[in-house]
């Protein structure tokens, strides 16, 4: 949670994707964890978050490895050749592997 709005000028763009959050079932999910946090440890601040959630689930920051973003995309066009998932995930992790132990 960014409230603060401090959070982009302490991460690396050149290492993740930062965006807010939008997809209400990620929304949804996410206010799930905070309530299962706030039940198995007491958390005051996660009481607080959840006390004023329709302001503060607005300050959360989904944070991405661009890495991930990159194999992803991958999968999805071996995928859309025609390669099964199995397959595509397998391909596209030797290809980053590869290309990693060329730098």
């Amino acid at each position: 949670m960014d409230e603060e709005e401090t959070f982009s000028a302490r991460c690396n763009p050149e290492m993740v994707h930062m965006q807010p959050l939008a997809d209400p079932v990620e929304i949804a999910e996410l206010k799930e964890m905070v309530e299962n946090h706030v039940r198995y440890t007491g958390s005051l601040n996660g009481k607080r978050v959840l006390d004023h959630w329709e302001i503060l689930s607005a300050k959360f920051v989904r944070v991405i490895p661009k890495a991930y973003l990159k194999i992803n995309e991958r999968i999805s066009k071996l995928q859309d050749s025609g390669m099964e998932k199995f397959d595509a995930e397998m391909a596209a992790f030797e290809e980053s592997k590869m290309a990693s132990a060329g730098k």
